[in-house]
């Protein structure tokens, strides 16, 4: 039943020739119109800012082109994406110290885009130099990609030999 009523919504969705625009109508947004809708999309991500989004999570947002999170947990903390650059990275970082001095225990990659690894190294060489131990966790599928698409991780992985799969 539940596939027939799927089918027959995307039937109706289809045979509709009707663009909804911006205000609601009926007619497709203008450039300018379409433009404007994005800058105002945009809009809360143009300040730097570090956003306490729960009970120890920060969201380190408008630094870069992706966010880097930091969890702190009881007895450190887990990085989540380390942003496209060493020197951005290495400044948010320094901001969420600014929130605790726990052990980075972990850092999370979620995929193989590069604003989401490449600040990796200053991380992991700040966990060296304190004679923490960090794991790298990723997909099993990362470093494959990452080496497909000519980027960097794998020198990191190699150097640091820490790297995890899920």
């Amino acid at each position: 039943m539940m596939e027939l009523l799927s089918f027959s919504v995307i039937l109706l969705l289809a045979s509709t020739n009707t663009v909804v625009g911006a205000q609601g109508t009926n007619q497709s947004p203008t450039v300018t119109e379409a433009n404007q809708n994005l800058d105002n999309h945009t809009q809360p991500f143009k300040s730097p800012r570090i956003i306490n989004v729960g009970d120890g999570i920060y969201c380190a947002n408008g630094y870069s082109l992706s966010n880097m999170i930091m969890i702190e947990g009881t007895t450190g903390i887990l990085i989540i994406d380390t942003l496209e650059s060493s020197e951005l990275a290495t400044f948010v970082y320094k901001e969420f110290r600014k929130i605790t001095s726990k052990p980075l225990m972990g850092i999370v990659v979620t995929h193989f885009h590069s604003d989401h690894f490449q600040g990796n190294i200053p991380l992991l060489e700040d966990a060296k130099n304190n004679s923490w131990n960090v794991n790298v966790y990723a997909h099993s599928s990362t470093a494959k990609l990452v080496a497909e698409n000519g980027e960097t991780i794998l020198a990191i992985i190699v150097s640091f030999n820490i790297y995890r799969v899920l």
